[in-house]
């Protein structure tokens, strides 16, 4: 208690009058805001004095705002506001930063306002030389109305993205309104953090909106949108924000805060898996590779186009190394055989050879895709070859005979319409027939073969080389000839065919007879048309010196008989 002397002679009395206002005092659920308040002073003068004495009374000072929650759900994020002096009038605005509760139910609170200031409430001038001065210390306690409005409030109960289907997916969103007032006409905005997770309905782009209508309070809406990550992106979270925009019930546009969020994909796969089938292409031979291409999605597609690319130059489609077929419609988990021609360069070897297979098509909502590449190998086969074995000839100088032997199918093909052609480039072994039909012929098959051949009787005997190539009809129907094999023939020397041995043959000087010869076909065939002739020298004169045999057989013997005379003056002696 300050006791003031008497008598005294004050030249001013007086007080400030402290309120406080809360002009803008309307928040919502979940904002985050600053309070601005008002400080009026209405200063009151007890004791009349000058006009600087007077606002020296009515003047708080050093003045200082605290606000308290009260029972309002809010936090105050600001300590106590120094505010300075204020005069009588009314304050610059006071901001005090608040966070009103997510879940804060709508009504109006009462919020406590502590004002504490410092003031002199009288100034004397008794004494002239030293006026007096008399000053209080003054707390102030005052409630001020804070109105949570009702408004939507918004959550992320769910969200998902998958199952990835070569970077594409579903990413499901379930919003629910916990608020207090409907949200209407409600268009919600997705946001993507992520430059590896972009929005195919909104052509790639990070932003993607759609319209869900009214969502009154408690109601909850499911919204998908189409989602396409970059390849490798999926072993992380990809940070998600979104938005409402809405209509209040005064018909006015609103924006929710952001929700922020993530989302990781649940699965990756490619919707296609590819079978590079056998093929006939080999190192010699054009011809179709294929590959069997199953959907192995959930759903169907079309306008499905199959791009195939070889990183080999070495491997090529017609002349280019990329080619193009059309499947159309695509019904899911139908496997699809697509078949390009293809060929092998020159220096060509037999490995796998690498070829990218993309599929371009339009998903079940017609949304534009594209495949992750898919990398298979093509194998070639060898060169077409054959080879022959068992080879048995039976030749002589001045005869015909045949050439023995075994074509085998070394493959790796089957082979149709083969035909084995004879050449030479001799000119005393010839064959009566060129060619030897042999028909197909699958790889590792065999086939035994005979050409009859005549040498001449200008041949030397010896061993001599020929050549047996091969023309054929690949499973493509196309015509091949083989490279020429080389085939060794063993020519012996000329052979008789005949055995010729006497039956009588005993004759007397002067005399004459029958002369009687057995002839024996010692070759291994049946000989016909045999002329046989005898040149009778002196003492030997023959009255008919031919026989003929119209047919011997191989082994088979006869007789032929001669009709000779013997001169008188012939000699005891064997005459051959």
């Amino acid at each position: 208690m300050l006791i003031i002397p008497a008598p005294v002679l004050a030249s001013a009395q007086g007080n400030p009058s402290i309120s406080v206002f809360l002009p803008e005092d309307r928040v919502s659920p979940g904002d985050e805001t600053t309070l601005s308040f008002s400080i009026l002073n209405a200063g009151q003068i007890s004791v009349g004095g000058g006009a600087s004495a007077e606002a020296r009374v009515t003047t708080a000072r050093d003045v200082k705002l605290t606000l308290s929650p009260g029972d309002a759900p809010i936090q105050v994020l600001t300590g106590t506001v120094p505010v300075g002096n204020v005069a009588e009038g009314e304050s610059d605005p006071v901001p005090v930063k608040i966070s009103v509760n997510e879940n804060a139910a709508p009504g109006t609170y009462s919020l406590p306002v502590e004002i504490e200031y410092v003031y002199t409430f009288i100034i004397s001038t008794g004494d002239a030389d030293s006026p007096g001065h008399y000053q209080r210390t003054k707390t102030v306690t005052q409630n001020v109305n804070l109105i949570v409005e009702p408004q939507p409030s918004f959550e992320i109960d769910q969200i998902t993205l998958g199952p990835v289907l070569d970077g594409y997916g579903p990413l499901d969103i379930v919003l629910s309104n916990d608020g207090s007032e409907t949200a209407t006409a409600a268009t919600i905005t997705l946001t993507s953090e992520s430059s590896q997770l972009t929005f195919t309905g909104a052509h790639g782009s990070q932003n993607v909106s759609a319209f869900v209508g009214d969502m009154p309070p408690g109601d909850s809406q499911s919204i998908q949108f189409e989602a396409q990550l970059a390849k490798g992106s999926m072993g992380i979270v990809h940070p998600v924000s979104l938005s409402i925009s809405y209509t209040n019930e005064f018909g006015e546009l609103q924006q929710s805060k952001s929700i922020k969020s993530g989302v990781s994909p649940v699965s990756d796969s490619g919707r296609f898996s590819v079978i590079s089938n056998p093929t006939n292409l080999s190192l010699d031979q054009a011809a179709d590779i294929s590959f069997t291409i199953t959907n192995d999605g959930g759903d169907a597609i079309s306008d499905a186009r199959i791009f195939i690319q070889s990183t080999d130059p070495k491997l090529s489609f017609g002349g280019s190394n990329t080619a193009e077929s059309a499947v159309g419609n695509w019904p899911p988990s139908v496997s699809e055989i697509v078949s390009f021609k293809s060929n092998l360069g020159e220096d060509s070897n037999v490995r796998p050879y690498p070829v990218i297979i993309e599929i371009l098509y339009k998903s079940s909502n017609n949304s534009d895709r594209t495949s992750y590449p898919v990398t298979v190998g093509v194998t070639p086969l060898g060169e077409q070859s054959f080879s022959i074995t068992d080879v048995s000839t039976k030749l002589s100088v001045g005869s015909e005979g045949d050439l023995s032997a075994t074509l085998v199918n070394d493959g790796p093909q089957s082979v149709e319409n083969a035909v084995i052609v004879f050449t030479s480039d001799l000119q005393t072994i010839s064959s009566l027939e060129e060619e030897y039909a042999v028909g197909t012929l699958s790889a590792g098959d065999s086939k035994s073969f005979k050409f009859s051949l005549d040498v001449s009787e200008s041949a030397d005997e010896g061993q001599r080389q020929i050549s047996l190539s091969i023309r054929y009809r690949d499973s493509d129907g196309k015509s091949h000839v083989s490279d020429p094999i080389d085939v060794i023939l063993t020519v012996s020397p000329e052979l008789d065919v005949f055995e010729v041995s006497p039956v009588s043959s005993t004759f007397s000087p002067g005399g004459n007879g029958l002369l009687v010869l057995q002839v024996t076909n010692v070759d291994d065939e049946t000989l016909t048309d045999i002329s046989a002739k005898i040149f009778p020298e002196s003492p030997i004169t023959a009255g008919d010196d031919t026989a003929f045999i119209p047919q011997l057989s191989a082994g088979e013997s006869t007789e032929i008989v001669f009709d000779i005379s013997i001169s008188p003056a012939a000699l005891d002696k064997s005459i051959h």
